[in-house]
């Protein structure tokens, strides 16, 4: 019995100390909460006089209708950003004012390190990475506007030269493969995550099912002394209980 509270105590903060580690950002349309008004870190960046975000049907609506007009959330601090950092997103792609095939309203913008990162934009039946500012890299042509999709952006490391790769729906293959890039007119100076109309070239209109990344601050766990003693903590109680209870058996076999 003591060696299996030691064990139980042991694997419970084991436990305890992957879950938060391994923690998600995540944020889900049909929570009926703005990624705002949840605990994720994420600010929301709106020049669109008299629009703001909308909640409908189990999606969020983002609409500008100007090109001088943003409306994006972002998140650029509490980030702890891992090597295989892993971006997930579900949407659709509404419409857009512009026409040029190197910029758009809905995009996912994504920096690693300083310096190091990229931005996946989407249009009608269109998406691709850049290759820096303003610059049209490898391009893939799936549906983006008759239904919601699922997107999955994946790194293969936070340095310029990482591979990227964009996964759509349930295919086990990338559709995009190409890497990040240090253009900080294009990443920032510093990571971020972001998604929505940051382009302040285009304006359009895009909905989002849900968004989240694997690249949350490290939540607070104990430290190692502190997770001894409550191991020590709970060991020693069981101890005391188990001499008592010898105590007890001795006095009732002495009468």
């Amino acid at each position: 019995m003591f060696r299996t509270l030691l064990i139980t105590c042991s694997l419970g903060l084991l436990v305890f100390d992957f879950t938060a580690r391994a923690a998600t950002n995540a944020w889900y349309a049909s929570s009926g909460l703005f990624p705002e008004q949840t605990t994720t870190n994420w600010t929301l960046s709106d020049s669109a006089p008299g629009a703001d975000p909308s909640l409908s049907g189990g999606y969020m609506t983002l609409d500008t209708a100007a090109n001088v007009e943003s409306m994006f959330y972002r998140q650029t601090g509490n980030l702890a950003i891992p090597s295989n950092w892993t971006i997930e997103f579900r949407a659709r792609f509404d419409s857009r004012n512009g026409t040029a095939n190197n910029n758009s309203s809905m995009a996912v913008f994504f920096t690693a390190a300083p310096s190091s990162g990229n931005i996946l934009y989407l249009r009608q039946d269109d998406i691709w990475l850049a290759t820096g500012f303003l610059g049209r890299g490898p391009s893939a042509t799936v549906d983006t506007d008759s239904a919601f999709h699922t997107y999955r952006i994946v790194l293969g490391g936070t340095a310029v030269g990482s591979a990227v790769n964009v996964f759509y729906d349930a295919n086990p293959a990338p559709v995009l493969t190409y890497q990040l890039v240090g253009d900080p007119t294009l990443t920032g100076s510093a990571p971020r995550i972001g998604f929505g109309d940051a382009t302040g070239g285009d304006s359009g209109v895009s909905e989002w099912e849900y968004f989240w990344h694997n690249g949350s601050a490290v939540a607070v766990v104990p430290e190692p002394s502190a997770s001894a003693l409550v191991v020590a903590g709970a060991a020693w109680v069981f101890t005391l209980r188990r001499w008592e209870r010898r105590g007890l058996r001795r006095s009732k076999v002495s009468r």
